[in-house]
């Protein structure tokens, strides 16, 4: 009985923990700050313009290169293989 009721209160302290609006919580007259993924990795959350049209770029050149590979190499055939460079079928016996 002790066991559930420290999970539940557990339960309960990381919920208030996670959810606070302000971010800083109080236990025992204790001030715990809270530090979420936005605010230690807020560099990563956004990419300018400029960076999202240069990568849009560049999978479409990835994707390119692979299809025009594919139909140079390997049409009809379900795949290339890249160390042949040819195509080959379906793998009969692990599909």
């Amino acid at each position: 009985m002790a066991v559930l009721i420290f999970l539940i209160s557990l339960l309960l302290f990381v919920m208030i923990f996670a959810y606070h609006p302000s971010g800083v919580i109080e236990v025992n007259n204790i001030n715990i700050t809270k530090i979420s993924n936005e605010q230690r990795y807020q560099h990563y959350l956004y990419f300018p313009r400029s960076e999202r049209l240069l990568y849009r770029e560049k999978a479409r050149e990835m994707f390119q290169f692979g299809y025009d590979n594919y139909m140079k190499y390997a049409f009809p055939q379900d795949e290339l293989d890249p160390i042949h460079c040819q195509g080959r079928g379906p793998d009969v016996e692990r599909p």
